[in-house]
């Protein structure tokens, strides 16, 4: 095809959409003069706004009407003309009528409600003329937005060069229009002549919808040299949901918008723009459309104007206002705080665009009333007008149209999903439009014929959530009861299911539904009280029971931060939840009844000290595994664990539909009880077993097998992992890999497991290989096509038809003995022996695995392990909220060089709560010094506190001062060794201490024990981060008179001198009385404070936690330690050691092997040890 034809065809296409939009303009003409005072048209920026958030949506990027109006061509209005007729009124859908503000020869319009009436009409009227200051009818009545509050900047990405744009051609027409519009931008002082710019544009004409040029700028390149301004926009479902509810509004619309900011000096120069012909180089003094971060520019200038008025009646976006009130007695007030605030910036109204005193409008596309909110019919109108698509992008096109209203439709995913295939479409796959496609646009636009009004939410009232999924969706439905009780719709959601979703469970696909509901709707449930409903009750273990295993527990994780309660949906009232679940019905609901197939349970439960555990493994008929792990506080017997985990089971099945039922348990006495071959006398049990026979009995056929333990061992793992007890690295890598996996050997086969492990995996394969023609599974005979028998030894083949020697159980622990740590061993990791051991031709199936636990039970490897920096158990800090309850206590020293006097330690004590510090030099410490100390500078100053935490130094814990502690009642508290955070209170008071020390000493080292007494003086004077005050007020209730107070007469000295004797006394009386408030003030700043430590810390923390009975390693402290015989290639950990007893707080009692002597360590010293199983 030749250029001519080609230009041709373009032409005639021009041609056609030309006649399309003339008489699309001749219907709405039409339709404008038949209506009495007109509902005018739809705002025509507004129109343009929604274009563009369709065409982004066809993208397939969900945008929530977050306009970034930073576009080439952006249709908003430059207002190069006076907007004079209809066509420029905001559209309302109360009948407007017309309020001149000016004088008979000189007209000044603006609008207002037919339906206002009597004084309330008369005052809005009274108050348009009193503000019309606030409107601008000319662009001379616009001097701008004060460059103090905002300014539109555009600074550089850095490296970016200037860009000079090529001139381009206009037709001699276009030039002449181009020409008027520069002349009236000119005219309004928008734009200036522009000399040597390092930056140019070029001007792009669009005509108009009405016929008229606009004059746009290509600013592709400086907004690619711009960085973006991140500033938040406004939400925009959250803006009308907020507008919706009101009695009565007033609807306002920013004159010519943008062309209000100026833009910053500096940046002037980079908006030039080339005119043609002679017309010369210009630049915009006022911010113009098109520019990057416009919009972000003019909402931050809305919402510095309104800032303290948006949200209470007040909803800005970008130069869209209403102004919106409760009842009518409010709305005056309001509309006079909002004059009030454009007339002190300037800032100015389009009146031709506004409507007063209105009931409802169109807000951000939308119509809004106290009622609630609606589709704009100009919307539907669209869809329903629109033929059916020829080809793919036609269809995107209509499904962008279509998604805007998603908020409106329920099951929109639903309906739409026959459309999926077409958009999978590639180019030269050949479009076609088939009686279903049509059926569902039918739907579609049936649906919106009529569609729902949406209700706003009402404070006070909880929220319902109504969830369902089926094969290929899953849905929501957000619902309120209004104050006649009748539930109405907020929010209708859907989404397709995509990827591995399609083969999730139901029970985790209703679970999903639930998680993206929430997730999708939080803003208007995060705060509230919701209910969930559903037709099904498996949810409730959802939220009930804390579930700790699968993806179904980090869904149920998230959701914690909801108040969320569920409710069985017993039955249907109302119409708008019978037509949500007639939406949302289950496609393939009797394939459950049909199936033949029996659903497999496998339960298992596990007794702990505070509770129990329960373990779960369901199996569908189609063979997909679910697998369920729940914790519970309340203490059952084994035997009762073991009913409770089969009654939980048993109910997720009667709610996920099955039929025929296939339950499996280790337990001999439940299944036996249950098959009435023992009796049941307990009376706890025979509650129990009762509710197991009801839910029995709910299902048409049911299997009990008892099985051993062996082949019960998923269900007990998960048992085991809900009750706190440790299981296995290799067990939890096996639980979290079978999600999704066929699982034949479950069952009674599962016996074999453990004996063909000690087999030679092998001889199957070697005597089918040998004789071909003998009765072999088929699994074996598939297997053997990937081996050869040579010389009676068996040989796997590679990829690249290499061969693979196959090695037994005791030849492949020789191999990997050899090669991790043989004569060429480098103890390598697992991955890298793996990788060895195939480059020397050698293969069994489990070699990886292998290879990393080989690896992984080294003792050398782990003994010269790095030590871990990261913390392993959470900080929990010491508050006492009371003065001198609590004391801390530590010895600085020995010190080089001692003070002049011999001092050469320095014993420190510091309150917990007020942070008071008492400290003393000491030439020697003995116990005495101690007793000393706690009988002269705590107890006889500050009383018998109830605790006192120190290390485990020999003079804290011996027995004289214990006698003393005991004789005074007071209680020792001891820190674990080489664990100084333990006691890290009065560690950072030593820190303290002695950088004070250090900076007053000077060059007199030896006379640190003259400064200890003025150190502690500044200390105590000295405000304290954790408290925001300093120990002695919290001591005293007042401050201390230090020598600067005497030496320049301060304010404070000053009054206590000229206060009488009595009002001083009365003053400090005062202080007293105000003492408890201050402490009062400062424990709730010191539990912030630790809370604030302990977030952060525990951030880092990786949880290691050990049982009694483990075997572990301990570093070797103090850590870098070095051994005099093995020097620089010293251990880094010994043992190994077993656990003898746990502490709440980390620590733990552990003793060496083969010895009696046991010792107390902080868990952070250390790891597990793996014991190697030799073959």
């Amino acid at each position: 095809m030749d250029f001519e034809s080609i230009k041709k065809k373009e032409k005639q296409k021009r041609k056609e959409k030309d006649f399309e939009i003339e008489k699309k303009n001749e219907e709405k003409q039409k339709t404008e003069n038949q209506r009495d005072q007109g509902v005018s048209d739809k705002n025509e920026k507004q129109k343009e706004k929604t274009d563009l958030e369709i065409e982004r949506t066809k993208e397939g990027k969900e945008q929530e009407l977050e306009l970034k109006l930073d576009c080439i061509f952006d249709d908003s209005p430059l207002g190069f003309e006076r907007a004079t007729n209809e066509e420029h009124k905001l559209e309302s859908q109360d009948p407007l009528e017309e309020v001149n503000l000016g004088t008979i020869e000189n007209k000044r319009i603006t609008y207002i409600s037919k339906f206002l009436q009597g004084e309330l009409k008369e005052e809005i009227i009274r108050m348009l003329h009193e503000y019309k200051d606030c409107f601008a009818w000319d662009y001379d009545e616009m001097p701008g937005l004060d460059r103090e509050l905002v300014e539109h900047r555009l600074p550089m990405i850095p490296g970016k060069k200037p860009v000079k744009q090529s001139p381009r051609r206009f037709a001699p027409e276009v030039i002449e229009k181009i020409k008027g519009e520069i002349e009236r931008l000119l005219k309004a002082k928008f734009i200036r002549t522009s000399r040597y710019p390092d930056w140019i544009s070029n001007i792009v004409p669009v005509i108009k919808k009405n016929g008229k040029l606009r004059v746009c700028i290509d600013f592709r390149d400086l907004n690619m040299a711009t960085p973006k301004d991140e500033y938040p926009m406004p939400i925009a479902e959250n803006m009308i949901d907020a507008a919706a509810d009101n009695e009565i509004m007033s609807l306002l619309d920013g004159y010519s918008g943008y062309n209000q900011i100026y833009i910053a000096a500096n940046d002037v120069s980079k908006t030039a723009f080339r005119c043609p012909g002679a017309l010369g180089v210009y630049e915009w003094v006022m911010m113009p459309f098109g520019l990057k971060n416009a919009g972000a520019t003019y909402q931050r200038a809305m919402n510095l104007i309104f800032h303290d008025l948006i949200g209470k009646f007040v909803q800005v976006y970008i130069d869209d206002i209403i102004v919106g009130s409760k009842q009518k007695e409010d709305h005056l007030s309001h509309l006079k705080l909002s004059f009030e605030r454009m007339r002190k910036h300037g800032l100015k109204m389009n009146p031709l665009k506004c409507a007063f005193g209105v009931t409802a409008g169109e807000f951000l596309g939308f119509i809004i009333h106290q009622k609630g909110i609606e589709v704009n019919q100009n919307k539907t109108k669209a869809i329903m007008e629109t033929k059916s698509p020829s080809n793919k992008k036609e269809l995107q096109s209509l499904l962008g149209k279509v998604n805007f209203l998603r908020r409106f439709i329920s099951n929109l995913s639903g309906k739409t999903k026959v459309f999926s295939p077409l958009l999978r479409l590639k180019k030269e796959q050949e479009f076609r439009w088939h009686e279903e496609h049509q059926k569902a646009f039918d739907d579609i636009k049936g649906y919106l014929a009529h569609p729902p009004v949406l209700a706003p939410i009402s404070e006070g009232k909880q929220l319902k959530l109504y969830i369902s999924a089926n094969d290929s969706t899953i849905a929501g439905m957000l619902a309120q009861d209004d104050e006649h009780g009748i539930e109405r719709v907020i929010y209708y959601l859907s989404r397709m299911l995509v990827g591995a979703e399609i083969r999730y469970t139901p029970l985790e696909k209703l679970c999903l539904s639930l998680y993206v509901a929430c997730t999708k709707l939080k803003y208007y449930i995060r705060t509230r009280d919701v209910v969930i409903f559903c037709r099904s009750n498996v949810i409730k273990y959802m939220l009930c029971k804390p579930i700790l295993h699968s993806r179904v527990g980090k869904w149920a994780l998230a959701l914690t931060e909801y108040s969320l309660t569920f409710e069985p949906l017993k039955s249907i009232k109302g119409q708008i939840i019978a037509d949500f679940l007639a939406d949302h019905s289950r496609e393939t609901k009797d394939v459950l009844y049909l199936t033949t197939k029996p659903w497999q349970l496998y339960f298992d439960g596990s007794k702990h000290g505070s509770g129990a555990g329960i373990g779960l493994l369901i199996i569908s008929p189609e063979g997909f595994p679910t697998k369920l792990s729940f914790a519970t506080n309340k203490k059952y017997s084994n035997n009762e664990t073991e009913y409770q985990a089969l009654i939980t089971g048993l109910e997720i099945l009667e709610e996920l539909g099955a039929r025929n039922v296939l339950i499996r348990g280790d337990s001999q006495l439940v299944i036996k009880q249950l098959t009435r071959e023992y009796k049941c006398l307990n009376e706890k049990l025979i509650e129990a077993k009762t509710r197991v026979v009801q839910l029995l009995n709910t299902f048409d056929e049911v299997e009990l097998q008892h099985i051993l333990r062996s082949s019960n061992v998923i269900a007990n793992k998960l048992a085991q992992m809900a009750s706190g007890y440790k299981v296995s690295k290799e067990c939890f890598e096996r639980l979290s890999l079978i999600e999704g996996e066929l699982i034949p050997y479950l069952g009674m086969s599962i016996l074999n497991v453990g004996s063909s492990s000690q087999q030679d995996w092998r001889r199957e394969l070697i005597e089918y290989l040998q004789n071909p023609n003998s009765k072999v599974e088929r699994k074996t005979k598939l297997q053997a096509l990937n081996y050869v028998l040579l010389n009676n030894e068996l040989y796997k083949k590679g990829f690249d038809g290499v061969l693979f020697k196959c090695l037994g159980n005791h030849e492949s622990y020789i191999a990997m003995a050899e090669t991790h740590e043989g004569i060429c061993g480098a103890h390598q990791a697992g991955q890298k022996m793996k990788w060895v051991l195939s480059r020397k031709g050698v293969y069994w199936p489990s070699m990886i695995k292998d290879c990393i636990e080989f690896a992984k039970s080294c003792e050398e490897c782990q003994k010269h392990g790095p030590i871990q920096k990261v913390p392993v158990s959470e900080l929990h800090s010491i508050i006492k909220p009371w003065p001198f309850r609590g004391w801390a206590m530590d010895l600085i020293g020995q010190i080089h060089p001692p003070s002049s006097k011999n001092h050469k330690y320095i014993l420190v004590a510091i309150d917990y709560f007020t942070k008071w510090v008492e400290a003393i030099p000491l030439k020697d410490v003995e116990q005495k010094d101690i007793i000393d100390f706690i009988e002269d500078h705590i107890i006889t100053r500050f009383g018998i506190p109830q605790t006192i935490t120190t290390d485990q130094g020999t003079v804290f814990t011996g027995r004289k001062v214990a006698q003393y502690a005991e004789s005074r009642g007071i209680k020792l508290i001891t820190s674990t060794p080489y664990y100084a955070q333990a006691n890290g209170q009065v560690e950072a008071a030593n820190k303290v201490v002695i950088g004070l020390i250090k900076k007053h000493i000077s060059n007199k080292p030896r006379s640190w024990h003259e400064t200890l007494v003025q150190i502690l003086w500044a200390y105590r004077n000295s405000p304290r981060d954790a408290t925001r005050t300093s120990p002695y007020k919290l001591v005293y209730g007042h401050e201390a008179i230090l020598p600067i107070d005497i030496n320049l007469q301060s304010i404070h000295i000053q009054k206590q001198n000229e206060l009488p004797s009595e009002d001083y006394w009365n003053l400090m009386y005062d202080e007293l009385i105000s003492l408890e408030e201050e402490r009062l003030i400062a424990l709730q700043n010191l539990v912030q404070q630790k809370e604030k430590i302990e977030k952060s810390y525990n951030k880092k923390v990786k949880m290691q936690r050990f049982r009694v009975g483990d075997l572990v390693l301990k570093i070797i402290l103090p850590i870098d330690q070095k051994s005099r015989y093995l020097g620089k290639w010293s251990y880094n950990w010994e043992g190994p050691f077993v656990v003898e007893q746990v502490y709440s707080s980390n620590a733990y009692v552990i003793r060496e092997l083969n010895s009696s002597a046991s010792k107390v360590i902080n868990g952070k010293y250390l790891k597990c040890f793996h014991q190697r199983m030799e073959c």
